[in-house]
């Protein structure tokens, strides 16, 4: 619940399941009315927040493999040791990563948990369920049609364009809007 509130710019939403039962006629038989949100956390507290859980799914934080081609991730790996008979086992482990996407307009949060992950294919969070994370966000992200907020490395123009000859520069908008920074100017060649 904690992150879907800094997902959703401190405000919790409580979850439901059920909004209505409805009778075989199509009646409806009850309502279960949502409460309205609840401020937890300021706005720039969970930007703050935000920043910080997009840093570790960077291409060098622990959650590298939770990245997606399109969408800007924010999100929080974890392990922990197993506690048995009262004392912790090491070699018995809970692995988890939670994230949501787009991270600066968040449409979705997923939690996953591996209770005792085979160890032979690693233990830590950012191993064994950042990229079931990875696999479960592309395809809900295809199936509710989340706009990107990226454009893919090779679908980047190439080649000179800068009046030093550099590379296009592709700003991130949504990214760039939300940090206040302005658009870039166009650079017009003669």
């Amino acid at each position: 619940m904690a992150a879907a509130a800094i997902a959703n710019g401190g405000l919790y939403v409580s979850p439901r399941v059920v909004d209505r039962l409805e009778d075989e006629h199509g009646n409806v038989t009850a309502r279960y009315p949502q409460p309205p949100p609840r401020r937890v956390l300021t706005e720039e507290a969970a930007r703050e927040v935000t920043r910080a859980l997009k840093a570790v799914v960077s291409p060098v934080g622990t959650g590298s493999r939770a990245r997606l081609e399109r969408y800007t991730v924010a999100g929080k790996t974890g392990t922990a040791d197993k506690a048995v008979a009262g004392a912790y086992n090491t070699g018995k482990y809970y692995s988890s990563f939670i994230g949501f996407f787009p991270a600066d307009r968040a449409e979705v949060c997923i939690l996953v948990g591996l209770d005792e992950p085979d160890t032979a294919y690693g233990h830590l969070g950012g191993i064994v369920a950042a990229p079931v994370f990875q696999i479960i966000a592309e395809r809900v992200a295809n199936y509710l049609r989340i706009p990107p907020d990226l454009v893919p490395e090779r679908e980047r123009p190439s080649g000179p364009s800068g009046p030093d000859g550099s590379p296009a520069l592709i700003v991130n908008r949504s990214l760039a809007a939300n940090a206040g920074v302005p658009p870039p100017r166009t650079v017009k060649r003669r």
